[in-house]
């Protein structure tokens, strides 16, 4: 199961939770509200699932393979979905998408460079 050194109060972040061994997804600070039910719903169909919640700059670079820096945490994978608004797709290089909210976010996969 892990060694948990969580202490109740401290070490939490909430807006990085999930296993990396699964499929990992970047989303826009502003979907932690839909992280909950997301979650729930992949691991009911049998996915393992890391999420981050950061703001949209940040997904990009994360996307373009930049870690995620929190304190002496690292966490180096790059995700493998990301929600973005479609004025930041240039950069990738996007395998698919569609469109989910009518205020253009957009989820993408992205193809290993």
């Amino acid at each position: 199961m892990g060694a948990n050194i969580t202490l109740p109060g401290f070490n939490v972040i909430t807006d990085v939770r999930g296993s990396l061994s699964g499929v990992k997804m970047s989303l826009a600070g502003n979907q932690w509200f839909v992280v909950d039910e997301l979650m729930m719903f992949l691991k009911s169909r049998g996915f393992t699932v890391y999420v981050e919640t950061i703001p949209p700059g940040l997904v990009l670079r994360r996307a373009l393979g930049e870690p995620l820096i929190i304190g002496d945490l690292t966490i180096d994978a790059r995700p493998d979905i990301v929600s973005l608004p479609s004025n930041m797709l240039n950069e990738l290089n996007v395998r698919d998408h569609f469109e989910y909210v009518e205020n253009d976010q957009r989820l993408f996969t992205l193809v290993n460079p």
